[in-house]
């Protein structure tokens, strides 16, 4: 999943579709949030 709907749906607070996610990529929740906020930090500060 893009880096990007990740990161929106930290955002929302959007638990169950996270969930939904980590269980499709095979991947724990935490491993899933970390990616998303690593992403989104790593944006700010570009910009």
């Amino acid at each position: 999943m893009k880096d990007t709907r990740l990161i929106a749906l930290v955002e929302a607070g959007q638990m169950k579709a996270l969930k939904a996610v980590a269980k499709r990529e095979k991947a724990s929740l935490a491993e899933i949030v970390r990616r998303a906020i690593d992403e989104f930090l790593e944006r700010r500060k570009r910009s």
